[in-house]
């Protein structure tokens, strides 16, 4: 808990402690843990103030996370009978708010008869779309200067960053709210070298309404490398081009064409001084060109004979080194 934060301060501060608690359960989620234990007290504050944020936390993280199926269990651990008190007076407080909330609000009994029985699951029924992610968070992404780009299923979840040192890094998105307001990446690279090593770091990165909540720069792996400005070009020239196969758009060999005359011209009127990426030959990404396209009219990819024994799957990367999936 950042020792700077007094919840008895303003609202704004309050909302900053349900934020760190909320962020440190997802966190714990992240790291397939499912359950986790808060003190009674935080940062020495009042148990009077910091019994009804910390429920509060609780509540909020149950009703917007995606990982709350995922815990079994959150406690909080109180050294005194006086301390016990206060948390069960706060949750009850909050009960009686939303019994008043009710009432209120008229409910309805026979609307409530009509109205389709909630589902046993909190999180997202099998083959309901994702509610997309709102047109003002992408925007004000954009003005921060972050941007979601393709990734290797070709779909924009992929987020380009770059760090305190101004170089490029590179994370996927791992999960989202419900709404589509509450993102969730991790560093890829870190990802790859931390299935080598169980207790290595991952950068991540939790987005909210457009805006990064906590730490701006994570620490990476000490060996995580950071991205070129080549590796980034071929890359995404090469999945947008796979996108318009998918899409119908070009046949695979015109695709392909289309990636060597694009990335020509980027490089070209690039204020940038760049060099010219190499881009795969035609016959070292020939199979994933037409294993899409073969997908998309229904045909299966299997029986391809181009394809080569152990040839790279779908989520393979072009135009960089082969990681580890």
């Amino acid at each position: 808990m950042p020792p700077n934060f007094r919840m008895d301060a303003t609202n704004v501060e309050a909302q900053r402690i349900r934020a760190f608690c909320k962020n440190t359960i997802d966190i714990a989620a992240e790291e397939d843990y499912t359950s986790i234990i808060f003190p009674s007290s935080l940062n020495n504050d009042g148990i009077d103030w910091v019994a009804p944020v910390l429920m509060r936390s609780c509540k909020e993280w149950a009703n917007e996370s995606p990982y709350f199926e995922n815990f079994a269990e959150i406690r909080i651990l109180c050294t005194s009978h006086d301390d016990y008190e206060h948390y069960v007076n706060a949750a009850n407080r909050m009960n009686t708010s939303k019994r008043r909330s009710k009432a209120n609000d008229e409910y309805d009994d026979e609307m409530a008869e009509q109205a389709p029985p909630p589902t046993a699951s909190k999180g997202r029924r099998r083959g309901e779309p994702l509610v997309p992610i709102p047109h003002e968070d992408i925007e004000h992404m954009k003005s921060n200067g972050m941007f979601l780009v393709l990734s290797a299923k070709l779909e924009p979840t992929i987020l380009n960053l770059k760090d305190q040192e101004g170089r490029k890094r590179q994370y996927r998105m791992t999960n989202r709210s419900r709404d589509g307001r509450k993102l969730y990446f991790r560093c890829s690279r870190c990802d790859t070298l931390a299935k080598k090593c169980e207790n290595a770091v991952r950068a991540r990165l939790i987005i909210c309404n457009g805006e990064i909540m906590g730490d701006e720069f994570p620490t990476h792996h000490e060996q995580c490398e950071p991205w070129t400005d080549e590796q980034l070009l071929v890359q995404q020239i090469d999945r947008s081009s796979r996108k318009t196969v998918k899409e119908g758009l070009l046949q695979p060999f015109e695709a392909y064409q289309d990636a060597l005359t694009r990335i020509s011209s980027v490089v070209a009127n690039d204020s940038k001084t760049i060099e010219l990426p190499k881009f795969p030959e035609w016959n070292q990404i020939r199979h994933q060109y037409v294993r899409i396209k073969k997908l998309t009219d229904g045909e299966g990819g299997e029986g391809e004979d181009e394809i080569p024994e152990g040839a790279l799957d779908e989520s393979a990367e072009i135009g960089y080194e082969d990681e580890e999936e």
